[in-house]
């Protein structure tokens, strides 16, 4: 018996709930996990296709999921949930070095980012992957058309690791990973 344990869990992969608020957690409709309070959550799931449920005040939200060799990472926060799967291994952090930074969009509509010099449009359930060196990045997250400005500030990179920016229309910027974090600016 504890050998085919042990084989079970060679065959699994991690999904990792970045909890901003509340949450409870179902995988293939059975309850894996209640977060009451801000916390990273890894919960060791076999390979292959599932169903995972997020449960935020009452209101489910579903996403199929593929568990592999990579962790499939949940950011729930105030302004929405957002699944994905990190784009590349976590890299030494070096001057110099530009790291991954995942941005997702929350809700429906598409959102412009702009991020020091660059300008790109963010659909939800498509992500965008930008590499951005260690340091302070004006960033400002407006509409498509580019004439409502929703959050501006100071996105900081300070380590590597699994970055990822969750946006939605008229919320501020929100985080996962410990080497990123967002601060606002008064317009």
């Amino acid at each position: 018996m504890p050998i085919l344990m042990l084989l079970s869990a060679a065959l699994a992969g991690d999904l990792v709930v970045d909890a901003k608020v509340p949450v409870t957690v179902s995988v293939d409709a059975q309850q894996a996990a209640d977060v009451f309070q801000v916390g990273v959550l890894r919960l060791a799931v076999d390979d292959g296709p599932h169903k995972v449920v997020v449960v935020v005040a009452g209101k489910p939200s579903v996403f199929d999921v593929t568990i592999g060799p990579s962790p499939v990472v949940v950011l729930v926060g105030r302004s929405g949930t957002t699944v994905g799967a990190p784009d590349a291994q976590p890299v030494p952090v070096a001057v110099g070095v530009d790291i991954p930074v995942r941005f997702r969009a929350a809700g429906r509509d598409r959102l412009l980012l702009q991020i020091g010099g660059q300008r790109v449009v963010v659909a939800p359930g498509v992500g965008v992957t930008l590499p951005l060196s260690l340091g302070e990045h004006d960033m400002t997250v407006r509409s498509p058309d580019g004439t409502s400005i929703y959050a501006r500030g100071m996105l900081v990179v300070s380590g590597a690791g699994d970055l990822v920016v969750q946006l939605a229309e008229g919320k501020m910027p929100e985080t996962s990973g410990a080497g990123l974090s967002f601060d606002p600016v008064a317009p």
